[in-house]
């Protein structure tokens, strides 16, 4: 599983999930 402790973080990997740069 991927854990993110800082939110700044979680909007760069939202980011590439939009972009289809980071798959599950």
């Amino acid at each position: 599983e991927f854990v993110v402790k800082h939110p700044e973080q979680w909007m760069w990997v939202h980011r590439r999930w939009k972009m289809g740069k980071f798959k599950d």
